[in-house]
């Protein structure tokens, strides 16, 4: 009798977990396949942007390894002022969302995209007039005047590509992002068919090495801008919120309120980043021409939480409550779950084709090495960076943004920047390695402080 109660206990556990397997399954398939929905032409838009990095890249890299190296600096400081941009943009979202009716989402919109042409082309008259800034930094004078050069001329597509961030926020809140797709392909047309014949001087004049890059950079995010707002006039005419010419001070307090924190939180990572670019240059050349390489490898695989977090703000909308703590724990769950099995099948991807995909970048034997050593590491490392990433995007439709910024601090200037700095010499030929692995540590550390913060969150909404 007793083995017959045993046994029937046993099936209904079994029965039971078969039951709630079967429906977290289905919750999280649920999940995955609408954010998919509005995820894909996001994350096909993004890779279009990255694969224009990467055609740069692997441009000048096969131009000379100064020229690579240049637009390694160049780009890892306008990547800073990009996001800082970029952080004001996001503000525009949670309250597009809140606002109570198409004309207040139309000044908002009008108040946040004003505020990044101030901010962008502030940004970009400062730094087109510091000549000499980058010498301070330690680099060799040859590098350094390459690296300006560079940076000067891509600066100014600061401005083009903050308005370009406004209509693509345009097409996410507006849960229509397909014309993305078009955005992004010809954009990234347009930059090859200008950055290669530049380069190498295919036109009849002089190569213009990684000027050329930039120029060709500009130039698409100017195309960008013009056919991203042909697009959305068509598609939306009147009904859209496309401008409302009201300053409003309460849009742009809360523009700051939300936006700050997000600009100082991805300046304060890039800032690392270049930092640590900065020490790893002093090895010499083929050190930060790996490390850039790296760089540019995990920014592919990063594009996935940045299109699946995009989404799932869209998804949220101005819903602000969950109908209880288990629904609410049960999308966090299927959200996290999916976006860590994507970065991971991606991240295995990369690896599998890790020759072939070095030998894209450079034919440069050391800089192989370097890729190959240390990307098993990186990939890892990007793990992490999407879970912390993704739980930090959605972290804004709550306007929670200030605990991101905090989290993004302790992690890189109290764990990976004094593991680096006291723990590696740039003598030794495993800097690479060494900076990636204090990376690790700081992202995980992020990951869970992020999450922790999301779950919380989601509970109080």
């Amino acid at each position: 009798m007793s083995d017959q109660v045993v046994t029937n206990t046993g099936e209904v556990i079994i029965m039971t977990l078969y039951v709630r397997m079967a429906k977290y399954y289905a919750y999280f398939k649920r999940d995955l396949l609408e954010t998919a929905k509005i995820s894909f032409p996001i994350l096909i838009s993004l890779s279009f942007s990255i694969l224009s990095g990467v055609i740069d890249t692997v441009v000048l890299g096969r131009f000379s390894i100064l020229a690579l190296s240049s637009a390694v600096i160049g780009t890892s400081i306008f990547v800073i002022f990009v996001t800082a941009v970029n952080g004001l943009l996001r503000s525009m979202i949670p309250q597009y969302f809140s606002a109570s009716d198409s004309r207040e989402k139309a000044r908002v919109v009008f108040n946040v995209g004003a505020l990044a042409l101030c901010v962008s082309t502030a940004l970009c008259l400062i730094i087109v007039n510091l000549k000499s800034f980058l010498f301070f930094f330690g680099f060799e004078i040859e590098l350094s005047a390459h690296a300006y050069n560079y940076l000067k001329i891509l600066m100014w597509g600061l401005i083009p590509l903050s308005l370009s961030m406004v209509v693509t926020n345009l097409f996410i809140v507006s849960k229509y992002t397909k014309p993305l797709l078009k955005i992004s392909v010809l954009s990234f047309l347009v930059n090859v068919l200008i950055t290669v014949p530049l380069v190498f001087g295919l036109t009849g004049g002089e190569p213009m090495g990684e000027k050329g890059a930039a120029v060709g950079t500009v130039l698409s995010y100017i195309f960008s801008l013009t056919y991203g707002m042909l697009l959305y006039v068509r598609q939306f005419g009147g009904r859209g919120p496309i401008i409302l010419p009201v300053f409003s001070l309460s849009t742009l307090r809360q523009s700051f309120i939300i936006g700050i924190p997000i600009s100082a939180a991805v300046v304060t990572k890039f800032t690392a980043m270049s930092m640590l670019a900065i020490w790893i240059a002093q090895a010499g050349e083929s050190y930060v021409a790996a490390f850039g390489i790296l760089n540019n490898v995990a920014s592919i695989v990063f594009i996935f939480p940045i299109a699946y977090g995009q989404a799932q703000l869209s998804r949220l909308g101005d819903s602000d409550k969950f109908v209880s703590d288990k629904e609410a724990h049960c999308w966090l769950y299927a959200c996290l779950l999916n976006i860590t099995l994507i970065t991971i099948m991606v991240a295995l991807s990369l690896y599998l084709i890790k020759s072939w995909l070095i030998r894209q970048y450079t034919s440069d034997e050391s800089v192989t090495m370097l890729f190959e050593n240390t990307l098993p590491l990186v990939l890892i490392a990007i793990i992490f960076d999407s879970i912390q990433a993704t739980s930090g995007i959605i972290l804004t439709h709550f306007k929670d943004t200030f605990f991101s910024f905090i989290s993004i601090v302790t992690g890189y200037f109290l764990v990976c920047i004094p593991a680096v700095y006291f723990f590696s010499e740039t003598t030794s030929p495993d800097i690479v390695f060494h900076v990636y692995t204090a990376m690790v540590l700081c992202l995980f550390l992020l990951s869970i402080l992020q999450v922790a913060r999301l779950s919380r969150m989601i509970v109080r909404a």
